[in-house]
C-alpha cells in the first residue's frame, strides 16, 4: 500500500496536471491582451495628459500592468498543486 502511495505521488509530481495546461493556454492569450491595453492606455494618456502627459501616461501604464499581471495566475497554480501534493502525501 505504501509503494502505491509513493508511485501516485511520484506520478503526480512528474506529470503536468490538466489545470496547469489550461492556465498556460489562458496566460498565452492574456499576456498579449494586457500589453495591448497597457499600450493603448499609455498613448491615450500621453495625448490627453496636458503638461504632465508623459508622467501620467507612464503611471497609468504601470498601473494597468500591475493590476492585470498574469504572473499571479501563472505562479500560483503550480505552487498550489505542489503544496496539495505535499499535503496529500
Amino acid at each position: 500500500m505504501l509503494m502505491n502511495i509513493l508511485k501516485l505521488v511520484e506520478s503526480a509530481l512528474t506529470q503536468k496536471p490538466q489545470i496547469q495546461k489550461l492556465v498556460d493556454v489562458v496566460t498565452g492569450y492574456f499576456v498579449p491582451v494586457v500589453m495591448v491595453i497597457a499600450t493603448i492606455t499609455f498613448i491615450f494618456w500621453l495625448i490627453i495628459g496636458g503638461m504632465d502627459g508623459f508622467y501620467n501616461a507612464l503611471r497609468n501604464l504601470v498601473t494597468v500592468l500591475v493590476v492585470a499581471c498574469p504572473c499571479g495566475m501563472g505562479l500560483a497554480t503550480p505552487t498550489a498543486i505542489t503544496v496539495g501534493i505535499g499535503v496529500g502525501s
